[in-house]
């Protein structure tokens, strides 16, 4: 399971749809909330640099400066919601799912009394929330988060306003309800969500290749457990091709995938392509350590 898994983390957070509201909301005037909304998306744009530099001392202070400003502007504005998002992906790469879980379960309740239990955000919400239950490998709590995840996006007005991009979180969700369900061994109901996924997104047009090779890797894993490991095999290998693709064959993402190939060929009986994958995924382990 440790492609897959790595898969999942390597998946950036979607950053959720918001919408504004409307100038005066709650009865303060847009123009005297102005120096305060622009204190804080200065504190969320200096978080987020700092994260991506995994600077997450320096993004934490940033985020508790946003959430200060935040609880200032409006008692039932989205910035709140907003602020524990990035709290929660902060955690996530911070490696702290637990306080990740957390954040995101302050996050949907924020979203759901600024914007309503309908709104996208707060599907985004639970979907993460999901996420970082399957990562802790606690399927049983993540599947009805992403289930309601799925039912609160599909029926919201604002995913539907925002058009594809809205419809697109769809799949990516469900390709972490599959994974849940196979560490459940609920596998019947896993074949039905993943192979319906893979299917909608190799569709789309442009495709989002990284979403499908991330559904492509849960599906591997699907047939590795029901061992039929030439499909496990080809799935896994296309995957594969897509991160090549992006990240070059030299980065170290590739490793999970290539020890997951390795262990499908040794099932598959073929030791040679087996040699093969362990050899790459030697050469990055040395490579990095250079």
């Amino acid at each position: 399971m440790l492609g897959v898994a790595c898969l999942l983390l390597l998946g950036a957070c979607v950053t959720e749809a918001q919408e504004p509201p409307a100038a005066g909301v709650g009865g303060t005037p847009s123009a005297e909330l102005a120096p305060s909304r622009n204190s804080f998306t200065l504190a969320v744009n200096r978080a987020q640099a700092f994260l991506q530099m995994r600077r997450f001392e320096e993004a934490r202070a940033e985020l508790e400066k946003a959430e200060t400003i935040a609880r200032k502007i409006v008692p039932t504005d989205f910035s709140l919601g907003t602020t524990y998002s990035y709290f929660g992906e902060l955690y996530v790469k911070w490696g702290r799912l637990e306080d990740a879980a957390i954040y995101f379960q302050k996050a949907e309740k924020s979203f759901e009394v600024a914007l309503g239990s309908d709104h996208l955000s707060v599907g985004v919400a639970f979907s993460r929330l999901g996420k970082v239950r399957i990562l802790q490998r606690r399927s049983e709590e993540a599947i009805p988060l992403l289930i309601r995840a799925v039912e609160i996006i599909e029926r919201s007005e604002s995913a539907s306003r925002i058009g594809k991009q809205g419809h697109q979180l769809v799949p990516r969700i469900n390709t972490d309800l599959a994974h849940g369900y196979i560490e459940l061994g609920q596998y019947d109901q896993a074949e039905q969500v993943i192979s319906k996924t893979v299917a909608e997104l190799s569709s789309s047009n442009p495709p989002d290749q990284l979403s499908l090779a991330s559904a492509n890797m849960v599906l591997a894993d699907l047939r590795r457990k029901q061992e039929r490991y030439p499909e496990a095999i080809e799935a896994a290998e296309s995957a594969l091709t897509v991160h090549e693709r992006v990240f070059g064959t030299r980065s170290k993402v590739l490793y999970p995938m290539l020890v997951f190939l390795a262990g499908l060929y040794v099932k598959n009986h073929d030791t040679e392509k087996a040699g093969q994958y362990e050899a790459r995924a030697r050469a990055l382990i040395e490579a990095a350590a250079n």
